[in-house]
Formats: structure tokens, sequence, C-alpha cells
């Protein structure tokens, strides 16, 4: 049930459900290391001692990367708005019912 407009939707999602697409890359990927390679480390040091653990590394530097970059320029784009105080500045959209410090008797 894909939209007419994304005409290989359908085909491209039983691609990525079929027995075509490759799986456990990695796991693969460390046995041939440490067979072919038993007494060297795969990356630049001691802490990425084989494929899978270097992709982590790697992959986790880049989505950290691309998340703080984000906050980043959201943050510059609002630089010059004043921060929110909770409970007490009348833009607080928080209620009691939805904020676990705030007393029943304050209403933003």
């Amino acid at each position: 049930n894909y939209p007419d407009d994304r005409q290989n939707a359908a085909k491209a999602d039983r691609l990525a459900r079929s027995a075509k697409v490759p799986r456990a890359l990695l796991p693969r990927a460390n046995d041939l290391w440490r067979k072919d390679n038993p007494d060297f480390h795969y990356g630049d040091s001691y802490k990425t001692m084989n494929p899978q653990t270097y992709f982590e590394h790697e992959a986790g530097l880049v989505i950290s990367t691309a998340f703080s970059s984000h906050l980043l320029r959201a943050h510059n784009k609002n630089r010059k708005l004043k921060p929110i105080r909770c409970g007490i500045d009348k833009e607080c959209k928080c209620t009691a019912d939805n904020h676990p410090l705030l007393d029943k008797e304050i209403n933003c």
C-alpha cells in the first residue's frame, strides 16, 4: 500500500526484506580479520581491535557530531530569545498534570 508517486517503494520494500540483502556483515568481517590477522589490531589503536568495534566507534562519532551540529545550529538561530522559565513565564506550556516538579496549585 504505497502512494502512486512512489513507484519503486514496493520493490525496495520487497528487496530489503528478501534473502538477497547481506546480513551479519560485521560479525563475519570480525571472523575473517581474526583468522587472517591474529596478531594485529584492526584500527589505529587497541581500542578498535576488530572491524565491528571500529565501525561502532566511527558511527558513534558521526552520529554525535551530526546531533551536536544540529543543536548548535538551532541554538544559534534562537540565541536572541531568552529561555522560558518553567512555572514562571506565561510562555511555559507545562501544567501540573504533565510536569512532575510542579505543584498542583501552580498553573503556568
